[in-house]
């Protein structure tokens, strides 16, 4: 809204000049008629396609959220004065983040399901560890 607000005034004072894809004439109508809820939907953009930079950049993210995750379960561990977890246990964290993150792409918005260190953060700062408060407040 920022941006938009933004463009809106560059392109009110002829900074924007027509043509130019910041420039916000003709898009009111457009953002006037567009819907206020959007579901996504699988295939929304076509056939995925695969290359070989692709696989590197989300391999190396695949591996960097594994690496933050293995963190998150062992700080989370020692906030809670729990045992650190077995490996059984964070083998079954590392697949279910897999398998949300594969539904996830599925479903189209591309936005990973992994553990979060802000959470570990807030147990550390509130020292509430509790699965209904933590579950509360991050989906609020």
């Amino acid at each position: 809204a920022i941006m938009w607000l933004i463009c809106g005034i560059l392109t009110a004072t002829n900074v924007f000049k027509e043509g130019n894809s910041a420039s916000t004439r003709g898009l009111s109508d457009k953002l006037a008629d567009a819907s206020w809820f959007y579901f996504p939907y699988p295939g929304q953009f076509g056939m995925p396609k695969a290359s070989l930079g692709g696989f590197i950049g989300m391999f190396a993210g695949v591996i960097a959220g594994i690496i933050e995750s293995l963190g998150d379960y062992y700080a989370c561990a020692k906030l809670a004065g729990a045992p650190p977890p077995p490996k059984y246990a964070i083998n079954r964290g590392i697949l279910m983040e897999g398998v949300g993150c594969f539904i996830a792409g599925l479903a189209g918005p591309g936005i990973g399901v992994t553990s979060y260190s802000e959470n570990v953060g807030a147990i550390s700062l509130t020292k509430v560890g509790s699965k209904a408060v933590v579950s509360t407040q991050s989906t609020g």
